[in-house]
């Protein structure tokens, strides 16, 4: 309402395009952190989905579908947000999952691949060794929880 009292007001030509001008300035920053919160937001909705089906198979023109969005822009904006692909971020969410059953179950591999979305085990100890550096048989005899050790040696 002040602004258009301050346009309906200015004493002149010149006041009066320097308050539309900084009218346009102001709409237009608005405009562009109203966008910024929704990429963001549909960012965060859709990694949130990610920590909750990174077990599946899961297609990007799905994921786009999903979220009412076109699968190239879903992809492009995904990564420019974060800095990593959508592929990438489900790795890392598999491989951590994976690491995580490997030191506190006794669950054979072929069954941690099969929960944390990879039907080929052999594919899955590739993608391990790449990410963690050693295979998962090693990650285990390395790292896993042994009931009744000590932390003191």
């Amino acid at each position: 309402m002040r602004l258009i009292e301050g346009l309906l007001e200015a004493p002149d030509w010149a006041l009066l395009r320097k308050q539309c001008h900084d009218c346009a300035q102001a709409v237009h920053f608005y405009l562009n952190v109203t966008k910024t919160t929704l990429k963001e937001k549909v960012v965060q909705e859709i990694k949130a989905y990610l920590e909750s089906h990174y077990h599946e198979n899961i297609q990007l023109d799905q994921l786009a579908e999903r979220f009412d969005l076109n699968s190239s822009y879903v992809s492009h904006l995904y990564s420019k947000s974060t800095g990593q692909t959508i592929l990438e971020y489900v790795t890392l969410l598999r491989i951590h999952q994976a690491k995580r059953m490997l030191r506190e179950s006794s669950f054979k591999i072929s069954k941690i691949s099969q929960h944390v979305g990879y039907d080929n085990q052999r594919y899955f100890c590739q993608v391990f060794k790449k990410h963690v550096g050693v295979s998962p048989g090693q990650y285990r005899e390395d790292h896993m929880i042994r009931v009744g050790e000590s932390c003191s040696s």
